[in-house]
């Protein structure tokens, strides 16, 4: 269920619909107007026009009957460029050579310059393998009776995935910042503050996946500058980041008859594209999961639901269209009565008032996952909002529950 919501809405609605993500329904999810209306205007849409969006998918905003957004067309591992930078271009995993940083890194600038230089090689390979499969659009999913119902694809004569609408964007996601930041936080720390390591010499570490260095991967796991934190230094790292990719994507040509826009939600992109990411600085294992939509890296959350919205509202919501959540996950106590009940909207409209984007939410506590877990059958109806969805806790991997059960213990 998707809620648009003005920043200043005192609406019964905002409030009801804050009630039911209070009452444990995480299907709930809450849009903020002004983020959205102001993103479209970054593409040349007015809000003449952008007021009549509608939230669909998980969080994918789109300007129904008049735009064609080709939502989710690629998923961009940030995490993969801050890897590339630090191995000259190579995949530690596969070892082999994707492309090579043109420049010496010699300072912390320059690394950052690398990191950038890979988002934008990550974009101009998205950008033409989407132009590439234009051609094929049609025939894998034609859709006469949709395309019936639209103006453009009528006056035009053509499908909605022939080019039938007039305005044809595309959009893409750069996801996984919050691992992100904090392995070049560390790369940060360890070779251009320390200078324990030189950037190659902290390479072969992650290349051996910490082995013979696991006290100095349990020192990495607690350095100090981590997003979700609040952390004024980490947060403007990953809105510096974030304005690099919103400068290269928002509004580009798409060379398709429209523009790209951006989104920052991972799906569950986060453990596929993570099996083929070798192990960071931050004191992340190869292969282990990285950072789901914009929440911390797991075990992360120090500082709280406060902090971690702080550091999302650092960023510019207005830069994601196609989506960016902010999911928190706190436990029924701290939400508990009429003064938890008036905390957690006032904490919801603080968000939104600040410029966030999307807002959806957990109200659970980690005993009853872990009774879920060990009896199922007597939790079959315990839902949990896993991304733009929600799932059966029951019906979870392992794995996926465990992180849950994790990050519930950190809010307590």
């Amino acid at each position: 269920i998707h809620v648009r919501i003005n920043k200043i809405d005192t609406s019964p609605l905002f409030e009801t619909a804050c009630d039911m993500i209070l009452r444990g329904n995480g299907s709930v999810v809450l849009i903020g107007d002004e983020s959205v209306e102001k993103g479209y205007e970054k593409i040349g849409i007015p809000r003449s026009i952008s007021q009549n969006y509608l939230p669909i998918g998980c969080y994918e905003n789109v300007i129904v009957g008049y735009e064609d957004a080709r939502i989710c067309s690629s998923w961009i591992n940030t995490v993969k460029a801050v890897e590339f930078a630090m191995n000259g271009g190579v995949d530690p995993l596969s070892c082999e050579t994707y492309k090579v940083y043109p420049h010496k890194i010699g300072s912390y600038e320059d690394f950052i310059s690398a990191v950038e230089f890979y988002f934008t090689e990550f974009y101009k390979d998205a950008k033409e393998a989407i132009v590439a499969e234009k051609q094929w659009n049609l025939e894998a999913n034609p859709n006469a009776l949709y395309s019936s119902t639209l103006a453009d694809c009528v006056i035009n004569g053509k499908d909605v995935f022939d080019g039938g609408m007039n305005v044809r964007n595309t959009s893409l996601k750069y996801f996984g910042i919050g691992t992100a930041v904090d392995a070049i936080e560390a790369v940060k720390k360890l070779v251009y503050e320390d200078k324990r390591f030189s950037l190659d010499e902290l390479a072969v570490v992650m290349k051996n996946d910490w082995k013979g260095n696991e006290a100095l991967r349990a020192e990495a796991l607690h350095f100090e500058h981590k997003w979700g934190r609040g952390d004024e230094e980490a947060d403007s790292l990953a809105a510096r980041l974030y304005g690099f990719i919103a400068r290269l994507v928002v509004g580009s040509d798409n060379d398709l008859g429209g523009v790209y826009r951006l989104g920052a939600d991972s799906v569950d992109h986060s453990v596929i594209f993570a099996s083929a990411t070798g192990a960071t600085p931050d004191g992340r294992y190869a292969r282990q999961e990285i950072s789901k939509n914009l929440r911390p890296t797991a075990g992360q959350e120090k500082c709280g639901v406060t902090g971690f919205l702080k550091s999302v509202t650092a960023l510019d919501g207005s830069d994601f269209i196609d989506g960016a959540p902010a999911d928190v996950v706190l436990h029924p106590s701290a939400v508990r009565g009429e003064k938890g009940r008036a905390a957690f909207i006032a904490l919801a409209k603080n968000y939104f008032a600040r410029g966030g984007n999307a807002f959806q939410g957990n109200i659970v506590d980690a005993e009853t996952l872990e009774k879920a877990q060990a009896d199922p059958a007597s939790y079959a109806d315990l839902q949990i909002r896993v991304c733009g969805w929600n799932e059966y806790f029951v019906n979870m991997s392992r794995a996926a529950q465990n992180d849950f059960i994790a990050r519930a213990k950190e809010n307590e």
